[in-house]
C-alpha cells in the first residue's frame, strides 16, 4: 500500500476516530543511545493484533471471527491502514500544541511538521 507522504501534507483533519486511538496507545521506553519515550511498535494498543484492536476501540462489530470480518471486508483493512498512518501527523500536532481536537489543521511552514496550526472545525 501507498501512503500519502504525512510530511509533506499541508492541510489534515483530525477526527473522532484519531482522537479514540491516540487515548489507547501503548507508550513504552526505547533504551538505544540515550533512550525516548516511544508508541511500542510491537503492541501499540490493546494487544500485539493493531488491526482487531482498532475495530474494537473505534466500536466495530466484526462478529465472531475477525479474521473471517477482515478477509471478506478488506476495505476495513485498507481504512485501518490508511487511520493508522494518519496518527503519525496526529501525535505531531498533539506534542506541538500540547493539546488536540477535531478540526482542521494546516501548516504553517510546508517544510516544518512543527508548524500545525487549527483552522476550524469545518462548521465555522
Amino acid at each position: 500500500m501507498i501512503f500519502p507522504d504525512y510530511d509533506e501534507a499541508t492541510k489534515f483533519e483530525v477526527t473522532e476516530n484519531h482522537l479514540k486511538l491516540l487515548k489507547e496507545m501503548y507508550v513504552d521506553w526505547d533504551g538505544d543511545e540515550y533512550g525516548a519515550p516511544c508508541i511500542d511498535p510491537k503492541r501499540p494498543f490493546r494487544s500485539d493484533d493493531p488491526e482487531k484492536d482498532m475495530l474494537d476501540i473505534l466500536g466495530v462489530d466484526y462478529g465472531d471471527d475477525f479474521y473471517d470480518f477482515i478477509e471478506e471486508h478488506p476495505n476495513y483493512r485498507r481504512r485501518l491502514d490508511i487511520i493508522y498512518h494518519e496518527l503519525q501527523t496526529c501525535l505531531q500536532i498533539l506534542i506541538n500544541d500540547l493539546s488536540i481536537k477535531v478540526g482542521w489543521y494546516k501548516k504553517k511552514d510546508k517544510y516544518n511538521a512543527k508548524s500545525w496550526e487549527y483552522i476550524g472545525n469545518g462548521e465555522d
